[in-house]
């Protein structure tokens, strides 16, 4: 188990987990802690390898992801910085249904609870986790970032705009489907046109 040092006590709040970066401990986070601890319960723990806590030869994300689950509280709030802010999000994809609130806002959706999931969070952990969570259209590989774009002609969906770079000829067609699907749906267009937009260079 991982050393913690705990600041306050428990409130209606969700207790806050704060892990910490790269040479660093849980003793770096003191005086923050200490401070948002008027409010809610802190916990600030020292990572393998790190501080108070224990020795390791592996030193993986997952391996320190996993250090974190059997520290933090159920329905906490988890802050990290650096490695520790890689290992929050790995934890997030690991334990996602009781830590992330990212996790949280993709399950209302499903559960018809919310209509759109909004999240400031890490855009790869959200498009992982809504992958997960919400699943794929029937033979579409991948998920995709999609956005508005104003025309002289109204608006288009564009995507991909973010998720990958790369992709193949099977990918373009997955593409090409779900930016039609989206079409049709928000723009009320029966049979939506499929172009390619080039980001700068051809093989």
């Amino acid at each position: 188990m991982l050393n913690t040092i705990v600041h306050g006590e428990p409130t209606t709040k969700p207790p806050l987990l704060i892990a910490h970066g790269l040479f660093g401990s849980g003793r770096n986070w003191g005086v923050i802690a200490k401070r948002l601890s008027d409010e809610r319960q802190v916990i600030a723990v020292d990572m393998r390898n790190h501080g108070a806590s224990f020795w390791h030869d592996d030193h993986a994300y997952e391996d320190l992801a996993d250090d974190l689950a059997q520290v933090v509280p159920e329905r906490a709030d988890v802050l990290g910085h650096s490695m520790g802010g890689k290992s929050a999000m790995m934890l997030a994809l690991r334990q996602g249904r009781r830590v992330s609130s990212m996790w949280m806002a993709i399950e209302a959706v499903k559960k018809g609870e919310a209509d759109v999931a909004v999240s400031a969070g890490n855009t790869g952990a959200l498009m992982a986790m809504a992958k997960i969570c919400l699943r794929m259209m029937a033979r579409v590989d991948r998920p995709a970032l999609a956005c508005l774009w104003p025309t002289l002609r109204g608006q288009s969906v564009v995507l991909d705009v973010g998720a990958s770079m790369g992709a193949n000829a099977a990918h373009l067609v997955d593409l090409a489907i779900m930016g039609s699907a989206m079409a049709s749906i928000i723009l009320g267009l029966e049979r939506p046109s499929v172009g390619l937009l080039n980001v700068g260079t051809e093989e």
